[in-house]
């Protein structure tokens, strides 16, 4: 191995051999048809039409949210908020 020594430590040689770093690592490799099984779209679309008008508008208000964008403490009493409604709907 006459290239063993040349410029590379043994930590490089290590991350080199085991493919290097691409931001993978941790991350399963999943197949996003897997993770649903068939016709799970059309369902959840079925089960939104059974909600009632104070959820629908929750979920409505949840998904215009920006959560990059929204302060945590903010986004904390917002939920609490959403809480509160859907428990009082009940």
């Amino acid at each position: 191995a006459p290239e063993e020594g040349r410029n590379r430590t043994g930590r490089e040689r290590a991350s080199d051999d085991a493919g290097g770093d691409d931001g993978s690592a941790g991350r399963p490799e999943t197949d996003e048809s897997a993770e649903r099984p068939e016709g799970a779209e059309s369902a959840g679309a079925a089960g939104a039409d059974r909600l009632d008008p104070e959820t629908r508008a929750v979920i409505e208000e949840l998904s215009d949210v920006d959560v990059a964008e929204t302060a945590p403490v903010e986004l904390l009493a917002r939920v609490k908020e959403w809480q509160d409604r859907l428990d009082e709907s009940r």
